[in-house]
């Protein structure tokens, strides 16, 4: 392993280690945003943040929607530094997101449409869930629907580069590499689980809308 790619590990951990032990310390986190190559942040049921190697313009988004007292609904950070904050139900910031993203999420939030989920990846694949329906950049509307069917309506959804796992009223959808741990702690767990999140590591995060969470991180 050469000296560069030694010392990003250590980095990538570092940062993953300063924001696990800010959640650690809250005791209670509604949402997090963690890369495999660089930074991570979390957000605690009381709006206040916690992050470490994440883009300047990322943390001023952050820092902007805490001072304005905007609800922070949830962050996405990626290996290349695309990244958004989700906020006050529909606002959003982000830099370095598909173009057909961000058209979609600016018309949505000018129709007032309340939005629940966004969740990306860095090879420009999308989802996006509202309080009424669920948008995606390719076509997995059948998948989804089934979903429903089964377990009622979509509340949000977490992909990765070759993962997808989704949250339904009353269950769970899973496509792709998804880490067994994931399923069965959720299998097990007694939290009303709302948001998920995981990582081609193995690693993962859910929690409830309260903060509640359980993680393997």
């Amino acid at each position: 392993m050469s000296l560069l790619v030694c010392l990003a590990a250590i980095a990538q951990n570092q940062h993953r280690a300063n924001v696990k032990s800010q959640i650690d310390k809250w005791g209670l986190c509604r949402t997090v945003a963690i890369t495999k190559k660089g930074g991570a942040v979390a957000i605690t049921q009381t709006n206040a943040y916690t992050a470490s190697g994440i883009p300047k313009a990322m943390e001023k988004a952050l820092k902007r929607a805490n001072e304005k007292g905007y609800q922070i609904d949830d962050v996405v950070l990626t290996d290349k530094g695309s990244w958004l904050v989700l906020y006050a139900n529909n606002g959003v910031d982000c830099g370095k997101v598909p173009k057909n993203l961000e058209n979609q999420l600016r018309a949505l939030n000018k129709a007032g449409e309340k939005i629940t989920s966004v969740t990306f990846n860095d090879a420009g694949e999308w989802i996006v869930v509202t309080a009424t329906k669920a948008v995606c950049s390719y076509d997995i509307y059948d998948w989804i629907a089934d979903g429903g069917q089964k377990y009622g309506k979509l509340l949000t959804a977490h992909i990765t580069g070759n993962g997808l796992a989704m949250r339904f009223e009353r269950g769970y959808k899973f496509d792709g590499v998804v880490p067994e741990a994931l399923k069965d702690r959720l299998k097990s767990t007694k939290i009303d689980v709302y948001r998920i999140k995981f990582w081609s590591d193995g690693t993962y995060f859910f929690a409830d809308r309260k903060g509640n969470y359980s993680y393997k991180l």
